[in-house]
C-alpha cells in the first residue's frame, strides 16, 4: 500500500490572522490562493468549513509566502489510505496541543495590548503607505484621512466576506438537511410498503 504525506491546517483562524499581516500587506484568498497554487474555491471551503487538508507542496508554499515554518500552521500526517481515520485523529490531536499552546500563552500575557500592538502598527502603517501612493502630494492630515478610509474598506471587505461565508455554509447545511430528509422520507415508504406486505401475507394466512 502507497503512503501518502498530507498537511492538516491547525487552526484557519490562525491563518486568516496571518494572511491580514502578510508581508507587502494584507492578501485576500483570491491572491493567496493565486500565489501558492490552489483554487480560490478550495482555500476559501478550507478557511471556513474544511476539509482542512492540503498537499505538503501546498503548505510549503502558504508558509513561505506567509514566512512563517510550515510547522506553525500545519501538522503533517503521514498515512496510508486505509488508515486515513487514523492519520484525521492525529490531526486533531496536533490541533489540540496548538490550542492549548496558544491559550497558555495569552494566560502568561498580561497586557494583551501591546502584545497585539506591532501587529496593528504594521496594519496602520500598511494603509499609510498606500494612501501615499495615492497622493504623493497630500498633507499628513489628508494621508491619515485616506488611511482611515483604507481601513474602513478593509475590515468592510472581511465582513461582508465572512457574512458570505456564513450565507454558503448555511446553503450547504440546508441542502445536506434536505437531502437527509429525502432519505429518510425514501426509508420509511420502504417500510411502510414491507409493513404492508407482511399484512397482506397475514391476512392470507388467516384467509386459509
Amino acid at each position: 500500500m502507497r503512503t501518502t504525506t498530507i498537511h492538516q491546517l491547525y487552526d484557519p483562524s490562525e491563518l486568516r490572522r496571518l494572511m491580514a499581516l502578510a508581508p507587502g500587506g494584507p492578501l485576500s484568498i483570491r491572491q493567496l490562493a493565486a500565489r501558492s497554487g490552489m483554487k480560490k474555491s478550495r482555500l476559501g471551503y478550507m478557511l471556513t468549513r474544511g476539509p482542512y487538508r492540503v498537499s505538503e507542496a501546498e503548505a510549503e508554499r502558504i508558509a513561505l509566502i506567509l514566512e512563517v515554518k510550515k510547522g506553525h500552521l500545519f501538522a503533517p500526517i503521514e498515512h496510508e489510505r486505509v488508515h486515513e481515520r487514523e492519520g484525521l485523529k492525529v490531526a486533531s490531536e496536533h490541533s489540540l496541543k496548538m490550542q492549548e499552546a496558544s491559550h497558555k500563552s495569552w494566560a502568561r500575557t498580561l497586557n494583551r495590548t501591546a502584545r497585539t500592538t506591532p501587529a496593528r502598527n504594521a496594519l496602520a502603517e500598511r494603509w499609510r503607505r498606500e494612501a501615499r501612493e495615492m497622493h504623493p502630494d497630500g498633507t499628513e492630515e489628508q494621508i491619515e484621512q485616506a488611511a482611515e478610509s483604507l481601513r474602513s474598506a478593509y475590515y468592510a471587505d472581511l465582513a461582508r466576506r465572512s457574512a458570505e461565508a456564513r450565507r454558503v455554509k448555511g446553503r450547504l447545511q440546508r441542502e445536506q438537511d434536505e437531502r437527509k430528509r429525502r432519505r429518510l422520507a425514501a426509508r420509511a415508504a420502504e417500510l411502510g410498503r414491507e409493513l404492508q406486505e407482511v399484512g397482506d401475507d397475514a391476512a392470507e394466512l388467516d384467509a386459509a
